[in-house]
Formats: C-alpha cells, sequence, structure tokens
C-alpha cells in the first residue's frame, strides 16, 4: 500500500536555468527537487578514474572566492593529508582543483562531501558509474560559439614532497602536456610514488549526453611536443 506524503512546507524559486524546489512533507521528510533547462553545450573532458579502478582527485568549485578556495584546500590537506594541488580557472569564482594522488571511491566522496564542491558534482559518479570528469576544451554551443574558455592554470600547491597515496603516472604525464606549468610541477613529484598505468580516457560531453571519444596510451604522447584537444562529429 503507497502512502501518499504530502508536502506540507516549502518554497519555490525560479533561476536563471530552471525551477528549484525544496521542502518539507507531513511525515517529516525533507525534499529536494530541481527542474533545470539550458543550452546544448559541448565540451571535452578527461575522467579521473585510473587503470587500476581508483580515483585522482578532480574538484569543480562554483561561486567561490579565491581566498575561500585556499582555506578549502588547507581543510583537505589538514583532514587527508592531500599533498598538492593543481588551480585552473575555469570563469569567474569558478575553479577546478586536481591532485594526482588516487583514492578509492568511497574515500574521494567522503573528501568531497565535506568541501563546498559544486553540489551536482560530487555525486555525479555515484549516479554515472563512469567517474569524475573535468572539461580540458572550451565550451561551444551547437554553432560554435565559444561559451566559455579553455580552463587557464593558476598555480600549483605543494604541502608535502611526500604524498601519503600512490601518484597516477597518466594523469601526470597528460596534464603536463596540456600545461607547461604543470610540467614543472611534476618534476617534484618524486617518480617513486608513480604508478605503471599510461591509460586515460577522454569524453566528449554535452547537456544531455556524454560519448567516449579516446582511450590515450600515453607512450603515444610523451614525445609530441603539444597535445591538441580535437574532435570531428
Amino acid at each position: 500500500m503507497a502512502i501518499v506524503d504530502k508536502i506540507i512546507s516549502g518554497r519555490i524559486s525560479v533561476g536563471r536555468l530552471g525551477l528549484y524546489l525544496h521542502g518539507k512533507t507531513e511525515h517529516g521528510y525533507h525534499i529536494d527537487f530541481n527542474f533545470t533547462t539550458s543550452p546544448e553545450l559541448r565540451a571535452c573532458g578527461v575522467n579521473n578514474i585510473t587503470r587500476d579502478q581508483l580515483f585522482v582527485l578532480f574538484a569543480d568549485f562554483d561561486d567561490i572566492t579565491y581566498e575561500k578556495l585556499k582555506q578549502q584546500l588547507d581543510f583537505v590537506n589538514k583532514n587527508y593529508g592531500v599533498s598538492h594541488f593543481i588551480i585552473l580557472r575555469t570563469g569567474e569564482n569558478r575553479y577546478h582543483v586536481i591532485s594526482f594522488e588516487k583514492f578509492l571511491m568511497k574515500e574521494l566522496l567522503d573528501l568531497l562531501q565535506n568541501t563546498f564542491v559544486d553540489y551536482t558534482y560530487k555525486y555525479v559518479a555515484v549516479k554515472s558509474d563512469k567517474g569524475w570528469i573535468l572539461r580540458i576544451s572550451e565550451k561551444k554551443d551547437l554553432d560554435g560559439n565559444v561559451i566559455r574558455d579553455k580552463p587557464q592554470f593558476v598555480e600549483s600547491i605543494s604541502y608535502s614532497k611526500i604524498p601519503k597515496r600512490r601518484l597516477s603516472r597518466a594523469h601526470i604525464e597528460f596534464f603536463s602536456k596540456l600545461y607547461p606549468e604543470i610540467m614543472e610541477f611534476a618534476k617534484g613529484l618524486s617518480k617513486d610514488y608513480w604508478d605503471e598505468y599510461t591509460m586515460i580516457q577522454l569524453l566528449r560531453y554535452g547537456t544531455s549526453h556524454e560519448n567516449l571519444i579516446a582511450k590515450f596510451d600515453l607512450e603515444d604522447l610523451i614525445n609530441s611536443k603539444k597535445l591538441e584537444i580535437v574532435w570531428k562529429e
């Protein structure tokens, strides 16, 4: 027998991209619902999953000052022992954060839940079973207009020369090809802690879909001068 639970209190707000509902039902349950509509945008991203089914730290922060972001990274270092971070700017008060340390999904999810990382991004891997993805290209609409530029390198932060966990060689090599500044930083990461894997996943994705477009064996990239992210329809 189904129980019909009425919403007895709550609020509805209309945002720039959709409708948001937060309420409480007569049986004491809290309900959150959002319906968003946004233009179809396309970009290319990289997956944080490693060959041995672990995950490097990817985090997506929106609407946060740089000072607050740095405080968040201090918190993660203090409570989870993460030894280093790469910071990329994706827009005004928008940042991507990367660490090449490898986590179990449960451990990484716990870390993200205790930060101000974008709420939807925190749980995307659990819902999709595809890991966490960060954009590495421009974001374009269906007409090819650039809506958002490629993420820009801001700085790298090192708290310790000795990481608490193993490091993903594939992700170190990949991001070093995208950003010369990361290549310089990577020279300080002891190879004693690098894993042996060289496979990485790139995905083309849009508002309503995502497609695996390439699995790179980074041995083919190590001798290349530049990595260009391109795709054809």
